[in-house]
């Protein structure tokens, strides 16, 4: 009897505190694994906007095989961002012993709300206040579309409110993290591919509607609750110093791919009748987080074998920075007005190149750069 107690006792614990594994975990050192796959993002982010902008419609060919190639990887990249931006979120929440971080989670808060306005910043142009003068629809449909930084945001805000119920009960964080992410891939579409929303609700649209939003919060909200779940893992079983998790993710983003359709076409079907847009979008991020999870595999392999150079390290902690000012770059400082579509595939790609270095450079500097510059901090 008392065995049993103790026993219980220790699954209280576990809990309440989490694992002993979770408490020998380093002391705020960074995963090498999570610095390649948010430079992994970030790099083929900006490669994705300088060539998708500027090469020339002669070059694009579906039947090439190497377009065909990389126009599919560009639709991985954000995926990739939003995994890997839930994924430090939560490794660095849950980081401290017993409970949460609390002054994370406060840090947490200012950050969400700040890439959401930053995001809106990034929507100011002249076409803009030109629609705003004359109050034409292009406001509602262009100034307040949402797109990465307003879903990160939004999941940032999810991931720390949910860290914060269950503090006291640490393993119920990575339930709900499951359940949510299940509800937004299964049932966000529901909403998502909706024309508009009645009444009031339709204040929330450029948000939750594709129509009206680059990536549809209540589905893709998925991507960082999925990246939540495993750097919850991370920091409780040190998931990153086992080489075996990393061959496994793969092989479940495989089989989470591959069988997309006939999960979510058993589920739609056994309730609904017409639910054919549900399914081609629900379809569309399953696969998508198959591809995340095979990817994040891979990289993690490459991390036990590969030192993470310093450069590419230095771009992982800049990723905000880089994705703000090279949406400027790219599409408010020229290079859209004198560039668009008009490069031949060489010209392109080492366009995206040169892009490429110029940023790596900057997120080496940037320290430098703000202590010059203090406005820079809110890019950090």
């Amino acid at each position: 009897m008392r065995t049993i107690r103790t026993r219980l006792g220790t699954v209280w614990d576990i809990l309440r505190r989490g694992t002993k594994a979770r408490q020998l975990v380093v002391d705020g050192g960074r995963l090498e694994f999570v610095d390649a796959i948010r430079a992994f993002a970030i790099l083929m982010m900006l490669q994705g906007h300088v060539i998708e902008l500027t090469l020339a419609d002669g070059w694009r060919d579906p039947g090439n095989a190497l377009y065909f190639a990389w126009r599919h990887m560009r639709g991985v990249t954000a995926p990739v961002f939003f995994f890997a931006s839930g994924l430090i979120v939560a490794y660095l929440l849950f980081r401290a012993p017993h409970s949460i971080d609390i002054a994370r989670l406060k840090k947490n808060l200012w950050r969400g709300g700040r890439l959401i306005i930053l995001g809106y910043l990034l929507q100011l142009s002249w076409d803009m206040l030109d629609c705003l003068y004359h109050g034409d629809d292009c406001i509602w449909n262009w100034a307040l579309r949402t797109h990465v930084l307003h879903t990160i945001g939004v999941g940032i805000f999810v991931i720390t409110a949910l860290a914060y119920f269950t503090r006291h009960f640490r393993w119920l964080f990575p339930i709900a993290a499951l359940l949510l992410m299940q509800a937004a891939f299964m049932f966000g579409p529901m909403v998502t591919v909706q024309e508009s929303l009645p009444g009031v609700l339709q204040i929330f649209s450029t948000y939750v509607l594709n129509v009206h939003a680059a990536f549809p919060v209540l589905t893709w909200l998925g991507f960082p609750l999925a990246g939540a779940l495993l750097g919850f893992l991370v920091i409780e079983l040190r998931l990153h110093e086992r080489i075996w998790v990393f061959l496994l993710l793969p092989v479940i983003g495989y089989l989470l791919s591959s069988h997309s359709w006939s999960i979510l076409h058993g589920v739609y079907s056994a309730w609904w009748s017409d639910y054919t847009d549900w399914l081609n979008y629900g379809v569309f991020t399953y696969y998508r987080l198959g591809e995340v999870l095979m990817i994040a595999g891979i990289i993690g392999l490459l991390t036990k074998v590969i030192t993470v150079p310093k450069a590419l390290r230095a771009t992982a902690r800049e990723t905000l920075g880089i994705y703000f000012l090279h949406s400027i770059v790219v599409y408010s400082a020229g290079m859209k007005t004198f560039l668009w579509h008009n490069l031949d595939f060489s010209l392109s790609i080492l366009l995206a190149l040169l892009l490429m270095v110029v940023f790596i450079v900057y997120a080496m500097y940037a320290p430098a750069i703000r202590e010059q510059l203090p406005f820079m901090k809110y890019l950090k």
